[in-house]
């Protein structure tokens, strides 16, 4: 495992946390756009978010009906002046995300939880049923490097097989420890970009069925503890050489 240190650059495209809730009473999606004047200033650009419901019918020696789809506005996505923040207000839940720009972990948060104010003011949530965090990296690097001196556990081709790797992308779950909860770590390889590779490693942590108090501290305190999981599932998995331009 590499050892942990603190990058100059770090090759962080987006950042994100995310809480699943349930709400104390029903609420309208539209409404989820009346945010303070303060949070219009900083996130001064909104969109309705709208979900799209089909259905079909099937009777017996007939070919399934389709009724026509039904839209409702579950929410409103907010994006700051500079395009590198995002808030979503949904019925089920919150999201906040650094998609560049990113500075560091206690920026993330305390600007989250700013945001998490304004929707908890509209939307009233009750409980916290899930809470995750999601790390995504883009490296990049000369094309004579090898996937396997970058990931230390980079895909790999059989041996009879010419060892030439094309673009691909693999998945794996894994649990964290002391029960905190799960994990996806993601290995994508992009198409070659001019002289270089770009390589994506993805880190989802999360833990379901919290049932957080929606106004306390556990939430909070949780991706903390992600945090450092985040940190160690990162390290663990890029080497010393993939590192190097990012010190």
């Amino acid at each position: 495992m590499v050892a942990y240190r603190r990058l100059k650059s770090p090759p962080i495209v987006e950042a994100l946390i995310d809480f699943r809730v349930r709400l104390r009473d029903a609420v309208d999606g539209t409404s989820l756009g009346n945010v303070s004047s303060e949070f219009k200033k900083n996130f001064p650009t909104a969109q309705l978010v709208r979900q799209h419901a089909f259905e079909l019918k099937f009777e017996a020696g007939q070919a399934p009906n389709q009724a026509a789809p039904v839209e409702t506005l579950a929410g409103v996505r907010f994006d700051s002046e500079a395009k590198d923040r995002i808030a979503i207000f949904t019925l089920e839940g919150f999201t906040f995300s650094h998609v560049k720009n990113y500075s560091d972990w206690g920026d993330l948060k305390a600007n989250a939880r700013s945001a998490w104010a304004e929707f908890s003011k509209l939307a009233q949530p009750r409980e916290i049923v899930r809470v995750g965090m999601r790390y995504i990296n883009r490296l990049q690097f000369d094309t004579s490097l090898q996937v396997r001196e970058i990931f230390t556990a980079a895909p790999s081709l059989p041996p009879d097989l010419p060892q030439i790797m094309g673009p691909f992308q693999s998945r794996v779950f894994f649990p964290l420890p002391d029960k905190m909860g799960q994990g996806t770590l993601t290995h994508v390889l992009d198409q070659s970009i001019t002289d270089e590779v770009s390589v994506i490693l993805d880190i989802d942590i999360f833990q379901e069925n919290t049932n957080f108090d929606a106004s306390g501290d556990a939430a909070w305190d949780l991706l903390d503890q992600f945090r450092d999981q985040k940190n160690s599932v990162f390290f663990a998995s890029v080497t010393e050489k993939a590192l190097e331009k990012y010190l």
